[in-house]
């Protein structure tokens, strides 16, 4: 009877390691399948996409410099931007989940600042846009409307308290394919 038990207690001992082990090894796959991405529909034709070295960050994300290279705290832009963000911080983060677009693409809207943040800087995201579209800016695109509706609506929120965001100096997106996109779509559509 004791020698069942050693047998039965090894063998529970044994199943016990093996399902650990498996947990151990799927907890990093888990937790990178639900980190929220904005990302390209898999499969998606990419021209957009260019190596960060070359893409040059568009105008509404570039402060005045001074003769060195450094960004110009003093300039009137840069004081204006830092104003404004003053104003729209009281509300950050702004996070609007499953914004309902008339075309259907239902949105996440984020707008917010990091710590490492200059004073007149502010990140804006917004996910469920397939920003790797071929025909983005084609006209009748769900993509670009859904984007149209999405940062109408951040314009609107970040303006509620009287701020200027033609003043505001942001950050849209984290990865070149989407600020190139995202760049296209607000010069294409006078967003700003």
């Amino acid at each position: 009877m004791k020698q069942i038990i050693k047998n039965n207690l090894g063998i529970v001992i044994l199943i016990s390691v093996v399902i650990l082990i498996l947990i151990i090894s799927e907890v990093p796959r888990l937790k990178t399948a639900i980190t929220p991405s904005p990302s390209p529909t898999a499969g998606a034709n990419l021209p957009q996409i260019v190596p960060k070295s070359s893409f040059k960050e568009p105008s509404y994300s570039q402060p005045p410099t001074d003769a060195n290279g450094n960004v110009n705290e003093s300039s009137p832009q840069v004081q204006a931007a830092i104003a404004e963000k003053q104003k729209i911080e009281p509300q950050l983060p702004i996070y609007v989940e499953n914004f309902q677009t008339t075309v259907g693409v239902a949105t996440t809207l984020n707008v917010y600042t990091i710590p490492e943040d200059s004073d007149y800087l502010i990140h804006v995201e917004i996910y469920g846009i397939n920003y790797g579209d071929s025909n983005l800016l084609q006209e009748g695109n769900i993509n670009a409307q859904a984007f149209i509706e999405s940062f109408n609506k951040i314009k609107e929120i970040m303006t509620r308290d009287g701020a200027d965001i033609h003043n505001i100096y942001f950050i849209f997106g984290a990865k070149p394919y989407i600020q190139v996109a995202a760049d296209n779509l607000i010069h294409k559509y006078n967003l700003l």
